[in-house]
C-alpha cells in the first residue's frame, strides 16, 4: 500500500505515477474551468487488501472507490489488470472518475442526485467506450444512494448526461449543477431542472430511460 497526497491540484513528494494522476487532475479542473482540490490516494495491491478498505467482499470488476471527501481507494496500476476485470489502460479512466466525486464533493458540495455525479464521473474521464453491455435502468429513480444501491444506473446515467451537453449545451449543465444543495432532495431538483432546462426531468429522464442504445 503507498499513499500519495495531493494538495491544491498538485502531488507532494515523489510517486511513478506523479505524471499520471496530475494529468488527471488536470483533465477534471478543465472540463470545470477552476477549482482547487486536495486529497489522498491509497494504492491498493491486493483484493484482500480492497475489500477491508471498503468494509464488505468485493466485486472483481470494483477498482476504485472514494470515501468521504478526501480519499481514494484505487489498485495499483502495477497490480490493476491482475486483481481485476479491467485491462490496464483502464487505471486512467478509473483515476480520472474517482476524482470528479472528490472535485463535486469539495468544490461542487453536492451529493444528490447520485446519477448525476455518476454520470459526470463517466462522462469526463471519458469511460462510456468502456460500457461492454449498455443496460436501460430509470435514472429518475436513482436520486439517492440507497435508490441507487437497487438500481445502480451506471450506464444511462453516462448517456443522460452526454445527452443533455449534446443537446442543451454545457453551460445549461454547469448552470444546474452549480445550484444544487448538498443533500439536494427529488422535488428541489425537479424544480430546478424544469428552471434550466425548460422540461420536466421526470418525462425527459424516463423517456429516456426506456430507450435502447441504437435509439440514443
Amino acid at each position: 500500500m503507498e499513499r500519495l497526497i495531493i494538495k491544491n491540484n498538485k502531488v507532494i513528494g515523489k510517486h511513478k505515477d506523479k505524471r499520471i494522476v496530475e494529468k488527471a487532475i488536470n483533465q477534471v479542473i478543465s472540463f470545470f474551468g477552476k477549482g482547487k482540490i486536495s486529497f489522498q490516494i491509497i494504492f491498493v495491491k491486493t483484493r484482500k487488501e480492497y475489500s477491508k478498505f471498503v468494509g464488505r467482499k468485493t466485486n472483481k470488476w470494483e477498482a476504485g472507490f472514494t470515501t468521504g471527501n478526501d480519499i481514494i481507494y484505487l489498485f495499483d496500476k502495477d497490480v490493476f489488470e491482475k486483481v481485476s476485470t479491467h485491462k490496464k489502460q483502464y487505471f486512467y479512466s478509473t483515476l480520472v472518475h474517482e476524482i470528479v466525486h472528490i472535485y463535486t464533493y469539495q468544490y461542487l458540495w453536492f451529493i444528490n442526485p447520485i446519477w448525476l455525479t455518476e454520470g459526470l464521473a463517466y462522462v469526463i474521464a471519458k469511460q462510456m467506450r468502456e460500457i461492454k453491455k449498455y443496460k436501460k435502468r430509470d435514472i429518475t429513480k436513482a436520486h439517492y444512494e440507497e435508490e441507487w444501491f437497487d438500481n445502480p444506473a451506471y450506464s444511462t446515467s453516462a448517456y443522460f448526461i452526454d445527452y443533455l451537453i449534446k443537446k442543451y449545451g454545457k453551460k445549461k449543465l454547469m448552470d444546474l449543477i452549480h445550484n444544487l444543495e448538498e443533500f439536494e432532495k427529488k422535488d428541489a431538483f425537479e424544480k430546478k431542472f424544469k428552471e434550466v432546462y425548460n422540461v420536466s426531468f421526470k418525462k425527459l429522464g424516463k423517456n429516456f430511460s426506456e430507450k435502447s442504445i441504437n435509439q440514443i
